[in-house]
């Protein structure tokens, strides 16, 4: 009776560990595609961006925090 309890157990676990490796590989393929689709994405973007500043004749470009970037003036100033 002991057998047939430690056999099923063990089938148990194997099972288990199984479908949790596949369940694993599942969402690690699907973050992958999410993180590709994301950078093509993000390339797009840039490359629109871009163009409307050609288009525009935009020559600076303001960041996130509000200061200009003069590099692309061709006079870029180092932070010190």
């Amino acid at each position: 009776m002991k057998k047939g309890y430690s056999f099923l157990l063990f089938l148990l676990f194997t099972v288990t560990c199984t479908l949790s490796t596949v369940y694993a590989s599942s969402l690690y393929d699907i973050n992958q595609k999410v993180c590709t689709r994301f950078e093509e994405d993000v390339s797009r973007l840039a490359a629109i961006m871009e163009e409307l500043r050609r288009r525009k004749g935009i020559q600076e470009t303001r960041v996130a925090f509000g200061n200009v970037d003069l590099c692309s003036r061709g006079n870029c100033l180092s932070a010190g």
